[in-house]
């Protein structure tokens, strides 16, 4: 994390521009923000009062939720975008969902607090580590086992399918009924047909270079075939609000 933190404030530094570069969350329930200072007068480090939601919350068709197509994308490409950087990580559980992401509600704009989406894990004192060989997630190598029961072909790509598949649809699925969510994704979603294929890419991991996601010929594909495609869509979609 520290790492992290210097890199960032790094790149701030020598862009000559002040801004936020990662915030603790603390038991008071109050966000630290970390800002990139460029002099003695600037504001180094600001505290607001917060509350952390889930990002499952998030999806639910309602009157009050208020969530633009824009939204949409630009949710699915930090998604996307996020699973290639922290898939290696012990942070990112390998059958992920929805629940293990948060965000903090700091506007009436869905959108604002969006841009505070991070991966809900906690950091534990030396203390709490000691004797404890559980203290991060567990992550199991169950493809095998996926791929024979169920026919998925690797766990962490289909938990982004599902993802997609949610937020396309804006509907909650179970993400254990394999059935339900391959029902779902044979039916077009208010997205398109192109969001539909990079979706069902994601679910059955096909992009004709195996499953093993360690594999950078197969980190390449997704990022030109999901990553991008999304980013692209969020910004022709951005130019036309």
């Amino acid at each position: 994390m520290c790492h992290h933190v210097f890199e960032q404030g790094k790149a701030f530094h020598q862009s000559r521009r002040e801004g936020c570069i990662g915030y603790l969350v603390s038991r008071d329930n109050l966000r630290h923000e970390l800002m990139a200072a460029q002099d003695r007068e600037s504001m180094a480090i600001e505290t607001h009062s917060c509350s952390a939601l889930s990002l499952a919350s998030v999806i639910k068709p309602s009157e009050e939720t208020k969530v633009t197509v824009y939204d949409q994308l630009q949710l699915a490409f930090r998604l996307a975008q996020s699973v290639l950087q922290y898939h290696s990580t012990p942070w990112w559980r390998r059958n992920w969902g929805l629940s293990d992401l948060s965000y903090f509600d700091i506007d009436a704009e869905l959108s604002a607090s969006l841009t505070t989406l991070h991966i809900d894990a906690k950091l534990v004192s030396k203390a709490e580590v000691l004797g404890l060989e559980t203290a991060l997630p567990v992550i199991n190598n169950n493809d095998d086992e996926a791929e024979v029961f169920c026919g998925i072909r690797n766990v962490t790509l289909h938990s982004l399918g599902v993802a997609l598949l949610q937020i396309g649809r804006w509907q909650v699925l179970d993400a254990d009924d394999v059935v339900q969510v391959r029902r779902a994704a044979a039916k077009p979603s208010p997205l398109g047909t192109r969001y539909d294929e990079l979706t069902r890419r994601c679910l059955y991991c096909d992009f004709g270079l195996g499953a093993d996601l360690n594999r950078q010929e197969l980190q390449a594909a997704i990022y030109e075939n999901v990553v991008s495609e999304l980013e692209d869509m969020a910004t022709t979609m951005g130019k036309l609000a």
